[in-house]
């Protein structure tokens, strides 16, 4: 194992101190060790070295090489990192821009892969997150019925129920960020066009169903999704007119993972708690006994961390005052698609940031015509009674 690993770094079997190791990174050793570990009858014991017994990845001569390569990667003698680093602000805001304003036939790049990446923006999630979020996980808000909430069942981290409790979901003063706006856009107009309808998917077509078993046709469906939102995303900083940050820290890649980190670092630099922002995006944290007695479900926290992922601030949109617009209205006229799907409560919340859009000057020119015309109809046809 030793040998094997050594090579992957150094290209030698048994490479000296001077040696520097330009063939791989620590990171990639612990990944081989990772995978050798989960084969070892004996994963769980720390290797005999006087016996030849237990698990090998787990002898002192292994750790003390990744020890070692992560030494010379400090000392910027080890192999150039080919993580990927975080969007900055202009460049994230740049790959939104460029989606936005893609020509209407191109549905998804316009609506779907806008929505999905201010949805993994809100949530500090993943593609594969975005990607495997249910219809049937997006409710309102106990605690703050204007809001929505949503469960992230295929976080990474999460192993049982209790690490997926419903999120908030806030929208955004800044309209160009605020998910809310862009998922109700998406959702209704896809919806309308027919895919939408009958996926139990947020933001992939489909054909399974809750009570589906075949989870090779589930994979392929979200599978595909994931991929072409990271092609999307890849071919936008990998095009000409893109223009780097010169405020990024390196001259790392930008690719799938950016988004995510682009996310976490915005919440830590704006002063959120570390503990804060391991809740919101999921992530695992040492076990104690505090995890076993404690309701997962953390309102403050969570809260605190989506608030500073509002850019702009958090957006209540409301109906104003002498405006008699009711709930049942929005939901039978405004979003009747997202009604038909998720309810009429839902879609009462979803359909104020839609409805708003259709009457900005700037922004009813991003709606599918089809769309605006029928909100616009229907304004018109009961102005009078809704005192419009």
């Amino acid at each position: 194992v030793y040998a094997y690993m050594a090579y992957k770094a150094f290209g030698k079997e048994n490479p000296s101190p001077n040696d520097n190791p330009q063939k791989g990174m620590a990171n990639s050793l612990l990944a081989i060790k990772k995978k050798i570990s989960y084969f070892m009858v004996n994963r769980l014991l720390s290797w005999d070295p006087l016996h030849n017994h237990g698990n090998p990845t787990k002898s002192t001569e292994v750790n003390d090489l990744i020890a070692f390569v992560k030494k010379k990667e400090t000392r910027g003698q080890g192999k150039k990192s080919q993580a990927d680093r975080p969007f900055e602000h202009s460049e994230f805001k740049q790959v939104l821009d460029t989606c936005h304003t893609s020509v209407e036939a191109d549905f998804d790049r316009k609506y779907r892969y806008p929505a999905m990446m201010k949805f993994m923006f809100h949530f500090i999630a993943r593609g594969d997150d975005a990607a495997h979020v249910f219809k049937s996980s997006l409710v309102p808000s106990m605690q703050y019925p204007w809001a929505l909430t949503c469960k992230l069942r295929w976080s990474k981290n999460v192993r049982e129920s209790r690490k997926c409790p419903h999120q908030i979901l806030l929208g955004s003063m800044n309209p160009d960020y605020c998910v809310m706006l862009s998922l109700s856009l998406f959702l209704e107009a896809w919806i309308s066009r027919g895919q939408g309808r009958m996926s139990q998917w947020l933001f992939s077509d489909g054909v399974t169903s809750a009570s589906s078993a075949d989870d090779e046709i589930e994979s392929r469906e979200t599978n595909h999704w994931k991929s072409r939102l990271y092609s999307c995303i890849s071919s936008i900083v990998k095009s000409d007119e893109f223009v780097l940050d010169p405020a990024a820290s390196s001259n790392r890649t930008l690719a799938n993972h950016s988004a995510k980190k682009y996310a976490t670092t915005h919440a830590r630099r704006r002063g959120v708690l570390k503990d804060f922002v391991d809740i919101r995006a999921c992530w695992k944290t040492k076990k104690s006994t505090q995890d076993t007695y404690t309701n997962t479900f953390l309102p403050w926290p969570d809260i605190k961390a989506a608030s500073v992922l509002c850019l702009g601030g958090i957006c209540k949109y409301k109906i104003k005052s002498g405006v008699n617009i009711s709930d049942n209205w929005l939901s039978n006229h405004v979003c009747p698609g997202i009604s038909s799907c998720f309810g009429p409560r839902v879609a009462a919340i979803l359909a104020k940031p839609l409805l708003w859009a259709a009457m900005n000057e700037v922004w009813c020119d991003y709606l599918p015509d089809g769309l605006h015309l029928r909100i616009m109809n229907s304004l018109a046809e009961d102005a009078e009674h809704l005192q419009v």
